[in-house]
Protein backbone atom coordinates (compact mmCIF):
# COMPACT_ATOMS: atom_id res chain seq x y z
CA UNK A 1 0.00 0.00 0.00
CA UNK A 2 2.74 2.56 0.83
CA UNK A 3 4.46 1.79 -2.51
CA UNK A 4 1.22 2.35 -4.46
CA UNK A 5 0.60 5.61 -2.61
CA UNK A 6 4.15 6.79 -3.37
CA UNK A 7 3.77 5.84 -7.05
CA UNK A 8 0.47 7.73 -7.34
CA UNK A 9 2.00 10.74 -5.61
CA UNK A 10 4.94 10.81 -8.03
CA UNK A 11 2.64 10.31 -11.01
CA UNK A 12 0.33 13.14 -9.93
CA UNK A 13 3.28 15.49 -9.43
CA UNK A 14 4.60 14.68 -12.91
CA UNK A 15 1.17 15.30 -14.43
CA UNK A 16 0.89 18.61 -12.58
CA UNK A 17 4.30 19.60 -13.89
CA UNK A 18 3.28 18.69 -17.40
CA UNK A 19 0.15 20.83 -17.09
CA UNK A 20 2.14 23.82 -15.85
CA UNK A 21 4.73 23.52 -18.59
CA UNK A 22 4.11 25.79 -21.56
CA UNK A 23 5.50 25.33 -25.02
CA UNK A 24 6.70 28.48 -26.77
CA UNK A 25 7.07 28.94 -30.49
CA UNK A 26 9.86 31.22 -31.63
CA UNK A 27 10.17 32.63 -35.12
CA UNK A 28 12.72 34.97 -36.63
CA UNK A 29 12.58 37.80 -39.13
CA UNK A 30 15.35 38.48 -41.59
CA UNK A 31 15.94 40.08 -44.97
CA UNK A 32 14.78 36.83 -46.56
CA UNK A 33 11.23 37.31 -45.25
CA UNK A 34 10.93 41.06 -45.59
CA UNK A 35 13.06 42.80 -42.95
CA UNK A 36 14.60 45.88 -44.58
CA UNK A 37 17.87 45.72 -42.61
CA UNK A 38 19.70 43.32 -40.32
CA UNK A 39 20.89 46.34 -38.30
CA UNK A 40 17.97 46.66 -35.89
CA UNK A 41 18.11 49.59 -33.48
CA UNK A 42 15.07 49.02 -31.27
CA UNK A 43 11.81 47.08 -30.99
CA UNK A 44 8.57 48.31 -29.37
CA UNK A 45 5.05 46.89 -29.04
CA UNK A 46 2.10 49.30 -29.20
CA UNK A 47 -1.22 49.07 -27.34
CA UNK A 48 -2.81 47.04 -30.17
CA UNK A 49 -0.05 44.45 -30.09
CA UNK A 50 1.75 45.46 -33.28
CA UNK A 51 5.54 45.08 -33.21
CA UNK A 52 7.53 48.11 -34.43
CA UNK A 53 11.08 47.56 -35.64
CA UNK A 54 13.47 50.51 -35.99
CA UNK A 55 16.49 50.02 -38.24
CA UNK A 56 19.24 52.09 -39.84
CA UNK A 57 17.32 51.87 -43.11
CA UNK A 58 13.75 52.68 -42.09
CA UNK A 59 10.89 51.63 -39.82
CA UNK A 60 8.62 48.59 -40.08
CA UNK A 61 5.46 47.39 -38.35
CA UNK A 62 5.09 43.64 -38.02
CA UNK A 63 1.47 42.54 -38.20
CA UNK A 64 1.94 38.82 -37.69
CA UNK A 65 2.01 37.90 -41.37
CA UNK A 66 3.32 40.96 -43.15
CA UNK A 67 5.70 43.87 -42.62
CA UNK A 68 4.52 47.42 -43.30
CA UNK A 69 7.46 49.67 -44.21
CA UNK A 70 7.93 53.40 -43.53
CA UNK A 71 10.69 55.35 -45.26
CA UNK A 72 11.61 58.89 -46.20
CA UNK A 73 9.93 60.04 -49.42
CA UNK A 74 11.77 62.77 -51.30
CA UNK A 75 9.66 65.92 -51.55
CA UNK A 76 7.06 64.68 -49.04
CA UNK A 77 7.19 66.76 -45.84
CA UNK A 78 4.79 64.36 -44.09
CA UNK A 79 7.22 61.45 -44.37
CA UNK A 80 10.13 60.67 -42.04
CA UNK A 81 13.10 63.10 -42.40
CA UNK A 82 15.51 60.25 -43.19
CA UNK A 83 15.73 56.47 -42.84
CA UNK A 84 18.56 56.23 -40.30
CA UNK A 85 16.83 55.76 -36.92
CA UNK A 86 18.98 56.07 -33.80
CA UNK A 87 16.40 55.49 -31.04
CA UNK A 88 12.73 54.62 -30.63
CA UNK A 89 10.46 55.05 -27.59
CA UNK A 90 6.72 54.52 -26.93
CA UNK A 91 4.99 57.04 -24.65
CA UNK A 92 1.88 56.74 -22.48
CA UNK A 93 -0.29 58.15 -25.28
CA UNK A 94 0.82 55.30 -27.56
CA UNK A 95 2.87 57.66 -29.73
CA UNK A 96 5.95 56.10 -31.24
CA UNK A 97 8.82 58.58 -30.83
CA UNK A 98 11.77 58.38 -33.21
CA UNK A 99 15.20 60.00 -33.04
CA UNK A 100 16.87 60.12 -36.44
CA UNK A 101 20.32 60.81 -37.81
CA UNK A 102 21.20 64.54 -37.70
CA UNK A 103 19.16 64.80 -34.45
CA UNK A 104 15.79 65.02 -36.18
CA UNK A 105 12.98 63.91 -33.88
CA UNK A 106 9.28 63.18 -34.32
CA UNK A 107 6.58 60.62 -33.68
CA UNK A 108 4.22 58.29 -35.51
CA UNK A 109 0.60 58.03 -34.43
CA UNK A 110 -0.12 54.29 -34.71
CA UNK A 111 -3.87 55.01 -34.96
CA UNK A 112 -3.64 56.66 -38.39
CA UNK A 113 0.06 56.01 -39.23
CA UNK A 114 0.73 59.74 -39.62
CA UNK A 115 4.23 61.09 -38.94
CA UNK A 116 4.80 64.37 -37.10
CA UNK A 117 8.20 66.08 -37.19
CA UNK A 118 8.77 68.01 -33.94
CA UNK A 119 11.05 71.08 -33.82
CA UNK A 120 13.54 71.73 -31.01
CA UNK A 121 13.35 75.32 -29.77
CA UNK A 122 17.05 76.12 -29.52
CA UNK A 123 19.19 78.94 -30.91
CA UNK A 124 22.08 76.79 -32.16
CA UNK A 125 22.43 74.18 -34.89
CA UNK A 126 22.21 70.71 -33.33
CA UNK A 127 22.48 68.71 -36.56
CA UNK A 128 25.94 67.29 -35.88
CA UNK A 129 25.84 67.18 -32.07
CA UNK A 130 26.85 63.85 -30.57
CA UNK A 131 25.43 61.77 -27.70
CA UNK A 132 21.76 62.61 -27.89
CA UNK A 133 19.22 60.63 -25.89
CA UNK A 134 15.47 60.33 -26.38
CA UNK A 135 13.79 59.76 -23.01
CA UNK A 136 10.25 58.77 -22.02
CA UNK A 137 9.91 58.49 -18.24
CA UNK A 138 7.28 56.80 -16.07
CA UNK A 139 5.41 60.09 -15.61
CA UNK A 140 4.88 60.41 -19.36
CA UNK A 141 7.48 63.13 -19.94
CA UNK A 142 9.16 63.01 -23.35
CA UNK A 143 12.63 64.54 -23.24
CA UNK A 144 15.57 65.13 -25.53
CA UNK A 145 19.03 65.20 -23.96
CA UNK A 146 21.73 67.06 -25.91
CA UNK A 147 25.23 66.48 -24.57
CA UNK A 148 26.89 69.68 -23.23
CA UNK A 149 23.85 71.70 -24.34
CA UNK A 150 20.91 70.79 -22.15
CA UNK A 151 17.70 68.82 -21.74
CA UNK A 152 14.45 69.72 -23.50
CA UNK A 153 10.91 68.46 -22.84
CA UNK A 154 8.07 68.06 -25.32
CA UNK A 155 5.51 70.85 -24.92
CA UNK A 156 2.05 69.47 -25.73
CA UNK A 157 0.58 72.94 -26.33
CA UNK A 158 3.35 74.35 -28.54
CA UNK A 159 4.13 71.02 -30.23
CA UNK A 160 7.87 71.51 -29.75
CA UNK A 161 10.77 70.58 -27.49
CA UNK A 162 11.78 73.41 -25.15
CA UNK A 163 13.27 73.94 -21.70
CA UNK A 164 10.17 75.46 -20.06
CA UNK A 165 8.41 72.42 -18.59
CA UNK A 166 11.29 70.17 -17.66
CA UNK A 167 11.03 67.75 -14.73
CA UNK A 168 13.06 69.28 -11.93
CA UNK A 169 16.51 67.74 -11.47
CA UNK A 170 20.02 69.09 -11.02
CA UNK A 171 23.64 68.04 -11.51
CA UNK A 172 26.93 69.68 -10.42
CA UNK A 173 27.75 72.73 -12.55
CA UNK A 174 30.76 71.24 -14.32
CA UNK A 175 29.11 67.86 -14.97
CA UNK A 176 27.37 67.07 -18.27
CA UNK A 177 24.44 64.58 -18.33
CA UNK A 178 24.74 61.64 -20.71
CA UNK A 179 21.83 59.46 -19.60
CA UNK A 180 18.77 60.07 -17.40
CA UNK A 181 16.51 57.50 -15.79
CA UNK A 182 13.59 58.02 -13.41
CA UNK A 183 13.58 55.64 -10.45
CA UNK A 184 10.52 53.62 -9.43
CA UNK A 185 10.63 55.51 -6.14
CA UNK A 186 8.62 58.78 -6.37
CA UNK A 187 10.63 61.87 -7.24
CA UNK A 188 13.99 60.14 -7.70
CA UNK A 189 16.09 60.62 -10.85
CA UNK A 190 19.38 58.96 -11.71
CA UNK A 191 21.60 61.04 -13.98
CA UNK A 192 24.74 59.52 -15.51
CA UNK A 193 27.25 62.29 -16.27
CA UNK A 194 30.69 62.48 -17.83
CA UNK A 195 32.16 62.94 -14.34
CA UNK A 196 30.08 60.48 -12.32
CA UNK A 197 26.61 59.41 -11.23
CA UNK A 198 24.05 61.74 -9.60
CA UNK A 199 20.95 60.81 -7.61
CA UNK A 200 18.45 63.67 -7.44
CA UNK A 201 15.52 63.80 -5.01
CA UNK A 202 12.79 66.11 -6.35
CA UNK A 203 10.89 66.15 -3.06
CA UNK A 204 13.88 67.28 -1.00
CA UNK A 205 15.45 69.23 -3.90
CA UNK A 206 18.76 67.62 -3.04
CA UNK A 207 21.35 65.97 -5.27
CA UNK A 208 23.69 63.22 -4.12
CA UNK A 209 26.96 62.19 -5.71
CA UNK A 210 30.36 61.02 -4.55
CA UNK A 211 31.87 63.21 -1.82
CA UNK A 212 28.62 65.18 -1.59
CA UNK A 213 25.53 64.70 0.60
CA UNK A 214 24.68 62.11 3.23
CA UNK A 215 23.45 59.47 0.79
CA UNK A 216 25.19 56.13 1.39
CA UNK A 217 24.08 54.39 -1.81
CA UNK A 218 27.11 52.39 -3.04
CA UNK A 219 26.16 53.07 -6.66
CA UNK A 220 27.31 56.67 -6.23
CA UNK A 221 30.78 55.47 -5.35
CA UNK A 222 31.17 52.99 -8.19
Amino acid sequence: MPRIFLYLLLLSSQMAGAQLRKDYLFSSLSIRNGLISEETVDVQQDSKGFIWIATVDGLQRYEGRRLLTFRHIEGDSTSMPNDNIAQMRLDKKNRLWLLFNENKVGYINPADLSFHLVPVNISINITNRAITQLIVDDDGNVMLLLYKIGTYAYDEEKKEFNSKNLPRFEVPKTWNPIFIRKDKSPGIYWIACDSGLVKYDQRKKVMYYRDHGDEQDPLLWA
